[in-house]
Order: structure tokens, then sequence, then C-alpha cells
């Protein structure tokens, strides 16, 4: 837990010495976003060094990565990988894994590349989309996605392709947005409800997006059980239609960073006015957890669109319009806080240099 603690504030803790920063120094806004970039860099570095060292049995599935990077793809050549039916995961992924297996077999070199191109692609990310990278990282894992990302490895490669396909949906590039997706398919057949962005993303009245959303949840929660099987098959995964008995607690997280944003950043304009994907992927994460209310299947579903709430409250606490607005900013940090403590008090790390 100490080490996973540590890791959650220090986005904090850099968040602070930016701020200190700026107040010392006169600084431009070029040298403002160079301080701001490698603070990130370093606000990140314990995450992706507990990514990387972490040993082969931390995270529920990460044994099963492994074996099949050292021990089960080295038994077919590159062509016998092309056969759709030769293994249960995504040809993507095979052939990728076959390329890294050709320079390596130790699990924390494949680990490194993973954490590379997976920490790359938010730090990227975060920069590009917020003024805020710090909350961003510390939402991230306080919220759970970075524990995900130990042990779904095969998804969160997917995840981290879709992010690019944003970009596209920015500049109005459908062909190449269509062709990401597909790439992040190939990793894991979940990446194909990504394509619903871009179609969604067309609505730009905020009336028009609730109410649309609400439609949506209803239709959706009402008539789960026609839509269950649908979304196992086309997505890959396996859960049953179930009364989860939990999810509420985190839903309503969902809930209120999206009304908090929404209610600090929905009358801004110029550089301050949040792009509405960005607003479409926060809804689609709430709207995905209601439906987690009835089924395992949604919750995976919204890994996918989190980023988006992330960056939309990461970029809610730059603005204070009184002391109201800045209590619940802080209390709002506190409760992510807690949950991240609740959630992990008897959180099992550790390093490999560790491991029998």
């Amino acid at each position: 837990m100490i080490y996973y603690g540590l890791a959650a504030i220090f986005p904090l803790f850099c968040w602070c010495i930016d701020w200190w920063w700026k107040q010392q120094n006169q600084l431009n806004k070029e040298d403002e976003k160079k301080v701001k970039k490698w603070l990130t860099v370093l606000a990140v570095l314990p995450m992706f060094l507990l990514f990387v060292f972490r040993y082969k049995y931390v995270g529920v599935d990460t044994i099963g990565y492994v074996r099949f990077f050292q021990t089960e793809i080295r038994k077919y050549s590159f062509i016998q990988l092309l056969d759709q039916d030769l293994l249960r995961v995504e040809i993507g992924y095979r052939l990728y894994v076959k390329i890294i297996s050709l320079f390596t077999s130790n699990y924390t070199v494949y680990f490194f590349i993973n954490g590379t191109i997976i920490f790359g692609t938010l730090l990227r990310f975060s920069l590009k989309y917020t003024k805020n990278p710090f909350v961003f990282f510390f939402l991230f894992i306080t919220l759970g996605t970075y524990s995900f990302f130990e042990t779904g490895l095969r998804q969160s490669l997917a995840m981290t392709v879709c992010l690019w396909s944003i970009d596209f949906i920015k500049d109005k590039k459908p062909i190449k947005f269509i062709l990401t997706v597909i790439l992040a398919y190939y990793f894991h057949k979940s990446a194909m409800i990504f394509l619903i962005m871009y179609p969604i993303c067309l609505i730009k009245r905020y009336d028009w997006m609730m109410c649309i959303y609400a439609f949506l949840a209803v239709v959706f929660v009402v008539g789960f059980a026609a839509f269950q099987n649908f979304f196992n098959e086309l997505l890959g995964y396996e859960y049953d239609v179930e009364e989860t008995g939990n999810g509420g607690i985190f839903m309503l997280f969902t809930m209120v960073l999206c009304a908090f944003s929404f209610y600090i950043l929905y009358d801004k304009k110029g550089e301050d006015k949040v792009p509405t994907y960005i607003v479409h992927l926060s809804l689609m994460t709430v709207l995905f957890w209601v439906l987690r209310l009835v089924s395992r299947t949604a919750e995976r579903i919204s890994f996918y669109f989190m980023f988006g709430l992330y960056i939309y409250f990461s970029r809610a606490v730059n603005f204070e319009r009184d002391k109201l607005d800045a209590f619940l900013k802080w209390l709002l940090i506190a409760a992510c806080l807690f949950l991240f403590v609740y959630r992990n008090i008897g959180a099992y790390y550790k390093f490999f240099w560790q491991g029998a």
C-alpha cells in the first residue's frame, strides 16, 4: 500500500512545486510549459517504475501475460500467428509480443516496453488536452485505472491506441479515426466500442447531449439483457447479466466529478472552452457506470472513456470563481484520495527482485 500511496500523492506534490515555481519566477508562457512538462514527467515516474519493476504475480492476470511472452509465443512463427483460430488473443497483440520476444525473454524489459508506450501516450494526452496534468494522473491512480493497467495489459494497450484517435475527432478526420480504432481492435476486441465516439461527438449542444444520454441510460438499464449477448460477442467478454451489488459508490463519484466540471466550465469561452468530445467522453463514463449496476461488461467498457472524465475535472480545478468552488474542488480531491486508501488498504506489491 505504501508504494501506491506515494505514487498517488506525488502528482499533487509536483502540482505544488509547479505553483510555487511560477510564484517565485517570472516566466513567459513557453518557459511555463517547459517547467510543467518536466514536472509532469517527474509526477508520472513513480507509477511508471511501479509498473515496470513489479513482480510477475502483481496483478491478477499478469502471470498469464508473462507466460505468454516467455513461453507460449515462442512456439509459433509469424505465419502461424496469422491464423485467427490458433490462440485466444488477438492477432495484433500476438505479433506485438512476438516481435519483442525476438530481442528479450526478460519480463521486466517487457514491462518496460509496455510502460513506455502506455505512459508516454498518457503524458502526451494529458499535456495536450489539459493545463493541469498533475490532477489527471492523480485521478488516474486514485480512481483505479492504474490498477486495471497492472492486470489488463491487452485492453490497456488498446485503450492507449484509442487515445491517439482523439486527435482525429478533433481534426475531423473520420478515416484516420476508424483506422486507429481498428488497430486498437487487433489488441483487444473491446476497442470497437470506441467507434461510437465519432458520430456522437457531432452533437454539440449541451441540452441535446443531456437528453440523449438520459434516454440511452433508461433504454440500456431497462433492456440490458437484450444487449448483453451482443456486447459480449462484439467485445470479447464473457459476463452475464447480474445484480452486481456494488459499483454504486463509484458511479456516484463519476456523476459528481462530471457535474462539478460541467458547473465550473460550461460557460467558458476561447482557450478555456472545453472541447465537446471531452464532455462526451465524460458523459459516456457516467452512462456505462450506471449500466455497471446491472452488468460487469459495462465496467470494462467504461475504461475507454474514463480519461475524458479525468481531463474534464483536471481542467475544472484550474478555475475558482469563489470560495465555494475552491472548497468543492479540494473536497472532491480529498474524497478521491479517501476512496483510493479504502480500496487499497491491503494492496499487495512486490518488486521483481523480491520474488522467489
